[in-house]
């Protein structure tokens, strides 16, 4: 370090083209330590650029309430937080509770004339089907007499195309025996018919007499008890097997009964294999 004051005056009278010889021959990192007397250089471009970025950023927010300056070279991203417009709500007065209340008695009363629609135009099928004598246009017919008589539910008769081998019995039947396979079908539905008959008006006389009873505790001053609906039920199965019972089919119900519980247990019964 002692022949550090002695070597520069002799390297500045050296031209810019040997110096960059000497450099490239011992190292930047030699040639700045012998020159400068410091092992890194100064850059004084690059320190001019942060000082004048650092002037021109600001530090800190002046206020809360300003706005918040970000840079417009950042990425958007995919989901944009704006206001979403309101949805729109389609309403059907059918469903709608400011249309009224479901009451099953009234709608009975009110639409019973479509039975009376559906009922002539089965008739009107049936006697096109009995004057039909071309085989294609007759089967045609009585397919389209099944959908008529058998109710959505049995989809199993519904079906045309289906698998059933009960539905392609009925279906596909010699047209001389159609009316026997139709006066059966005929029967079927209106036992289930009379069957659902029945239970609704059982529930509907159930539902009456409670009402009644309510009215009556209101009026002699007393606390109404309102029944739970597994009560409702309850009385609903005593009155079916009271009316099972005057009929005398109520030993032939628990007996299908009984044979349907202990099939249903067989089956969660866990295997010995």
């Amino acid at each position: 370090m002692e022949e550090e004051p002695q070597l520069r005056p002799e390297l500045a009278d050296v031209s810019f083209e040997d110096l960059q010889q000497i450099e490239q021959k011992v190292g930047s990192k030699l040639y700045n330590e012998v020159l400068f007397g410091q092992k890194e250089p100064i850059d004084h471009r690059r320190k001019e650029q942060n000082e004048s970025r650092d002037r021109g950023k600001k530090k800190h927010k002046q206020r809360k309430d300003q706005p918040l300056e970000m840079s417009s070279k950042r990425p958007v991203h995919k989901v944009k937080n704006v206001m979403n417009a309101k949805k729109r709500v389609f309403r059907d007065p059918r469903f709608d509770d400011l249309s009224g209340s479901f009451k099953e008695e009234t709608f009975e009363k009110n639409y019973s004339f479509i039975k009376d629609i559906k009922k002539r135009e089965r008739e009107s099928v049936q006697k096109a089907l009995r004057n039909c004598e071309d085989e294609e246009e007759a089967i045609k017919l009585k397919k389209l007499l099944y959908r008529m008589l058998l109710n959505v539910r049995f989809g199993y008769y519904v079906s045309v195309q289906g698998n059933s081998s009960t539905s392609s019995i009925l279906l596909y039947a010699d047209i001389g025996n159609s009316h026997s396979h139709i006066e059966r079908v005929k029967f079927y539905q209106q036992n289930q018919q009379d069957i659902a008959q029945k239970k609704r008006e059982t529930k509907r006389s159930i539902q009456e007499r409670l009402k009644a009873q309510e009215t009556q505790f209101v009026k002699e001053g007393k606390k109404p008890y309102f029944l739970k609906k597994s009560d409702r039920k309850v009385l609903e199965l005593a009155e079916k097997y009271k009316e099972l019972k005057k009929s005398g089919k109520l030993e032939k119900y628990l007996a299908k009964k009984r044979k349907k519980n202990m099939s249903k247990d067989r089956r969660q019964m866990p295997s010995t294999s």
